[in-house]
């Protein structure tokens, strides 16, 4: 497997209630292809010792996440790990770059190097955190490289895998005559998940959200007006169901192809946003894509 780069030494508790923290960061850090090393691996010498090892012939840059550990007597306030301290003292005397991220709670007076950024987190709410961590992280890690490419990389494998998607719907609901069937949004999901969405401007990320809640409220309630007028015939023609011929079909279909023009238009504008940022391709599948479009009712003979 090829290594990734940079290599990113993890200080973080061990602690058996941090072990949920612990693989979290990690397979966040890991997205964002940094290279994670650790000082649990047993090794001869002492812990100390191979903590300052790693960390000045290994690492390429040194994280530090302060979990709460202990609640300060007749206080609010919490302390987190009390090595993390001394293992910054060894990241700065060997001139790495320094990342920290601190529990809320925890008071940050006297752990961070007047030079040195941090940002807060929440152990209950890590998913309410993504976009503000990911883009700490990011911009750290742009630092570490001393480079934006990988930023703009992977801003447009992104755009490109949502784009793909949102294609791939408009194709699913512009067939007229049939009931379009339900697409997972797989792309979505996963930058969704890995946080990888929110190195996007913000204003894109929230019209890509409102555009795939959009898009899921319009499989859900064709499905319910379905249900209530058509009977299932379970004969799969293509990536859709074909429906017996039932009392009221024809004005089932003119209220789903009604409704396919709001929402094809919709993510029609997301698509060509997206496409923009990269660059305008399809042409000609968009102008035969909008010649599908049903006409309006009052256009119809």
């Amino acid at each position: 497997m090829t290594k990734r780069f940079p290599n990113l030494f993890l200080a973080i508790s061990f602690h058996d209630d941090d072990k949920d923290i612990r693989v979290w960061f990690k397979q966040i850090l890991s997205a964002l292809d940094f290279n994670v090393i650790e000082g649990d691996l047993p090794t001869p010498v002492p812990p100390h010792e191979k903590v300052r090892t790693m960390i000045r012939d290994e690492a390429d840059c040194v994280l530090f996440v302060f979990t709460r550990r202990k609640k300060i007597e007749g206080s609010d306030e919490w302390v987190g790990p009390e090595w993390l301290h001394q293992e910054i003292g060894m990241a700065y005397q060997d001139n790495k770059n320094i990342g920290i991220l601190i529990e809320n709670g925890i008071n940050s007076e006297g752990i961070i190097p007047a030079i040195v950024t941090y940002e807060r987190f929440s152990s209950e709410e890590l998913i309410k955190y993504v976009p503000v961590l990911v883009k700490y992280l990011i911009e750290f890690r742009s630092i570490v490289t001393g480079t934006e490419a990988y930023i703009s990389e992977d801003k447009i494998s992104i755009i490109k895998a949502v784009a793909n998607e949102l294609w791939g719907h408009l194709e699913n609901i512009l067939e007229k005559g049939s009931i379009p069937k339900m697409k997972w949004n797989l792309s979505y999901y996963y930058v969704k998940i890995t946080g990888r969405i929110y190195l996007l401007p913000d204003n894109l990320v929230v019209k890509i959200e409102t555009t795939y809640a959009r898009i899921d409220e319009f499989y859900l309630w064709v499905r319910s007006i379905a249900d209530d007028k058509w009977t299932p015939f379970f004969k799969v023609s293509g990536d859709r169901v074909a429906l017996k011929e039932t009392k009221g079909e024809k004005d089932v279909i003119q209220q789903i192809d009604d409704a396919r023009q709001t929402i094809v238009s919709e993510i029609l504008d997301t698509y060509l946003e997206l496409m923009d940022i990269v660059e305008p391709r399809f042409k000609e599948d968009f102008i035969n894509l909008i010649s599908q479009l049903p006409e309006s009712p009052s256009n119809q003979n």
